[in-house]
C-alpha cells in the first residue's frame, strides 16, 4: 500500500522494495538453486553460504513492514488488489502455456501418463485460480490480509499509543519467544509463512508510521544494528551446527518470527527509510520498483521453480569461497534484471490494453450501484479517480511484497540431516 501523494513518497522505501526482492532472489539461489545443499561438505563454503542466507532472511518481513507503513493513510480500493491479481493471472497462465508447448513433460512431471489429461487439467486449474490453489504463498496470504487493512488502519488510528504499543509487544513476544524454547507452532503462524504474521507486521509498520517510531536511530546506526543482528544469528547457527551436533534445532533463530530476524528487518527498514536518494536516481527507482513483484512471480512459478530453478546453481559451490559469494550475488542480480526485463513487456501490454482504466471504470460503476439512485454520477467518478494515484502506489507496495513458493510453507527441519536439504524461502 502506498502514500497518498507523491510529495510524501519515500524513495528510500521504494529502493528497499527492490533490494528486498534482490535478497529473495539470493535466498532462492542458495536454497532451491542448490548452493546450500552442495556446500554442506565444505565448512568454509557452508558458513559463507549461510551468512548470505541469514543476511537475506529478513526480506519478507521488510515487505510486510512497508505495507503497514505506507498503507496506514492510504484509501482502500478494490481496484488495487484486482490489478495485482491480474498481473499474477497473466504470469500463471502465460508461463503454464509456454511449458505446455515447449516442455509438456514438465506438466506431467513423471506421473502416470494414463492420468495425463487430469494432471494437465489440474495444472491449468492452478493457473486460473492462483489464490485458492496457493500458487504463491505470499500472494495468497496478502490477498486475504488486504481486505482487513481498513479494519487494521482504523484500529491503529483509534487505539491510544500506549494500548497499541503494549498489544504489539505482547503479540510479537507471544509468537516469537515461546517458539524458541518449544519449537512448536502454537499459534499457526507457520514460522511466518502465514496471513497471521503478515497482519502482525502490517500493524508494526503502521505503528511506526503513525508515531514516527525509532526516529532517534540514524541510518548508519540502523545499518550497524542490521549487521549485528545478522552476525549474531549466524554465529548461533554455526555454533549449534558445528559445536553442538547433539542439539536437534540448529535453525533455532532462522525463521521469520525469530527475534533476531525481526530485529534485522526493522533495522534494515529504518536504514532505507532514512535514505535520501539523488533526484535523478529517484526517477530510476520510481520506474523500476513496480517491476519487482514480477521478479517473484516469474521465478517462483511452480513450473519454473521445479524445472528451471531446482539445483540450477549447484555448480557455484564448486568455486573458491570468495568467488562463490560473488557468483551467488551476481546470479541473483542477473535473475532480478532478467525477470524485470520480461515484466517490461507485460507492463506495456497492460498499458496498451488500458487495463487499469477499465478496472477503475468497473469500480466506479459498482460504487454507483451500491450507492443507490441518490448518488451523483459525476461525484462518484471524482471520488474514485481522485484516489487513482493513491491506489497506484498502493499497488506498488503490494506488488513488491514477496516472495516464495508453496513448498516454502514447510518448516525448516531441525535435524542435522536436514541441513543438507534446500532451504526454501
Amino acid at each position: 500500500m502506498g502514500n497518498t501523494t507523491k510529495a510524501q513518497r519515500n524513495y528510500g522505501l521504494d529502493l528497499l522494495r527492490m533490494f528486498a526482492m534482490f535478497l529473495i532472489a539470493v535466498l532462492h539461489i542458495l536454497g532451491q538453486g542448490g548452493v546450500l545443499n552442495a556446500a554442506f561438505s565444505d565448512a568454509d563454503k557452508y558458513d559463507a553460504a549461510w551468512l548470505l542466507e541469514i543476511g537475506a532472511y529478513c526480506a519478507v518481513n521488510c515487505y510486510a513492514l512497508i505495507s503497514g507503513y505506507v498503507g496506514l493513510n492510504s484509501t482502500f480500493r478494490y481496484s488495487g488488489i484486482i490489478m495485482l491479481w491480474l498481473r499474477v493471472l497473466f504470469y500463471t497462465l502465460s508461463i503454464t502455456a509456454i511449458f505446455y508447448f515447449v516442455m509438456p513433460q514438465a506438466l506431467v512431471n513423471g506421473e502416470n501418463t494414463k492420468d495425463m489429461f487430469f494432471i494437465i487439467s489440474e495444472k491449468w486449474d492452478n493457473a486460473l485460480f492462483p489464490v485458492s490453489t496457493k500458487q504463491y504463498w505470499y500472494f495468497t496470504a496478502y490477498f486475504f490480509c488486504y481486505f482487513f487493512t481498513p479494519i487494521l488502519n482504523k484500529a491503529v488510528h483509534t487505539l491510544e499509543r500506549r494500548q497499541l504499543k503494549r498489544a504489539l509487544i505482547a503479540i510479537v513476544g507471544t509468537i516469537s519467544i515461546p517458539a524458541l524454547y518449544t519449537g512448536n507452532d502454537a499459534f499457526w503462524t507457520s514460522r511466518g509463512y502465514s496471513a497471521i504474521w503478515l497482519i502482525v507486521l502490517y500493524l508494526v509498520g503502521a505503528y511506526m508510521k503513525k508515531y514516527n517510531s525509532f526516529s532517534y536511530i540514524g541510518k548508519f546506526t540502523a545499518l550497524y544494528g542490521y549487521l549485528a543482528s545478522v552476525v549474531l544469528t549466524w554465529n548461533i547457527k554455526i555454533l549449534l551446527t558445528e559445536n553442538l551436533p547433539e542439539f536437534t534445532r540448529p535453525n533455532l533463530l532462522v525463521s521469520y518470527t525469530s527475534p533476531t530476524i525481526i530485529a534485522s528487518g526493522i533495522f534494515l527498514f529504518i536504514f532505507f527509510k532514512n535514505l535520501n536518494p539523488p533526484k535523478f536516481f529517484c526517477k530510476v527507482i520510481a520506474f523500476l520498483s513496480p517491476l519487482a513483484f514480477s521478479v517473484y512471480i516469474i521465478h517462483v512459478h511452480p513450473l519454473v521453480w521445479q524445472h528451471l530453478m531446482k539445483d540450477w546453481f549447484r555448480p557455484l559451490a564448486d568455486l573458491p569461497t570468495p568467488l562463490m559469494v560473488v557468483a551467488v550475488i551476481g546470479a541473483a542480480l542477473g535473475l532480478y534484471l532478467a525477470c524485470s526485463l520480461i515484466d517490461l513487456l507485460r507492463h506495456y501490454l497492460f498499458r496498451l490494453l488500458r487495463l487499469q482504466k477499465l478496472v477503475f471504470a468497473a469500480e466506479t460503476g459498482i460504487t454507483e450501484i451500491f450507492a443507490g439512485k441518490g448518488t451523483n454520477k459525476k461525484t462518484a467518478e471524482t471520488d474514485i479517480l481522485s484516489d487513482k494515484e493513491a491506489t497506484e502506489e498502493l499497488v506498488e507496495a503490494v506488488e513488491n511484497t514477496a516472495a516464495e513458493s508453496p513448498e516454502n510453507q514447510q518448516d525448516l527441519s531441525d535435524t542435522k540431516d536436514s541441513e543438507n536439504e534446500c532451504i526454501k524461502v
